[in-house]
C-alpha cells in the first residue's frame, strides 16, 4: 500500500510539473501574441469564448486565462461581459482537455519526447527553446497519466472503490463537489489526471466525469 500511494504521488506530481512546464513555455514565448489574440478576438461573446477556451487549451490553465482577462477588464481594454465570455471560454477549454488526454498516443510519445529535448538543447532562440519546452510538457503529462493509471489499476477491483465509483455515478451533484474540491486543491480546473483515474475505476466518465469537471470549471 506504501508503495501504491508513493507510486501515485509521484505520477501526479509529475503531471502537476508537467502542465506548469507548457504553461511556463507558453508565458515566455507567446505571452505577448496571445494577449493581443485574446483582445482581438474579444469583439463579440462568441469570438471571446472561442478565443478563450483555446488559450486555456494551449496554456494548461483556465485560471491563467482568467487572471488576463481580468486584468483586461479592470484596465478598461474590455467590456465586462466580454471579459466573463472569455473565462467561460476557457473553462470549456479545459474540460475538452480531459478528452484529448485520454486519446491513445502511447506508441508517439517517445518520438515527442525525443523532438522535445532536441529542440530545446539545439534552439537558437528564446522562443524556440521555449517551444521545445512545451514538447516536452506535452509528452509527461502523458507519461504521467499512465503512471496514474498503471498505479490504480490494482485497487480498480477493489469492493470498496467499486462501491465509491457507483455512488458518485449515481449522485451527481457530489461529483460536482468533488470536482471543485479537487480544483481547490490543485489551484486549477485543469484535472485531466482525474479523468484517467476514474476510468480505472471503471467509472461512467460521460457522466461521472463531465459532471465533476463541470464542478472543477
Amino acid at each position: 500500500m506504501i508503495v501504491l500511494a508513493a507510486q501515485l504521488a509521484a505520477a501526479v506530481a509529475l503531471l502537476l510539473w508537467s502542465t506548469r512546464l507548457i504553461r511556463t513555455g507558453v508565458e515566455r514565448a507567446f505571452m505577448p501574441e496571445l494577449k493581443s489574440g485574446l483582445k482581438r478576438l474579444s469583439g463579440n461573446a462568441v469570438s471571446a469564448a472561442t478565443g478563450g477556451s483555446f488559450a486555456a487549451m494551449v496554456m494548461q490553465s483556465a485560471t491563467a486565462v482568467a487572471l488576463i482577462s481580468a486584468g483586461f477588464a479592470v484596465s478598461g481594454m474590455l467590456a465586462p461581459h466580454t471579459a466573463l465570455a472569455l473565462v467561460l471560454g476557457a473553462e470549456l477549454g479545459s474540460a475538452l482537455m480531459t478528452r484529448v488526454l485520454i486519446l491513445p498516443v502511447d506508441a508517439a510519445l517517445p518520438f515527442v519526447l525525443l523532438i522535445g529535448v532536441i529542440t530545446f538543447f539545439k534552439a537558437q532562440s528564446r522562443k524556440t527553446k521555449q517551444v521545445g519546452r512545451i514538447i516536452i510538457g506535452l509528452a509527461l503529462v502523458f507519461i504521467s497519466l499512465g503512471m496514474i493509471h498503471e498505479a490504480t489499476a490494482p485497487i480498480g477491483d477493489n469492493p470498496i472503490i467499486q462501491s465509491i465509483a457507483a455512488y458518485f455515478r449515481d449522485d451527481l451533484v457530489s461529483a460536482y463537489a468533488l470536482g471543485a474540491v479537487l480544483t481547490w486543491a490543485m489551484h486549477s480546473s485543469f484535472w485531466g489526471f482525474s479523468c484517467l483515474l476514474l476510468k480505472s475505476f471503471g467509472l461512467c466518465l460521460s457522466q461521472f466525469g463531465l459532471n465533476s469537471e463541470f464542478g472543477g470549471d
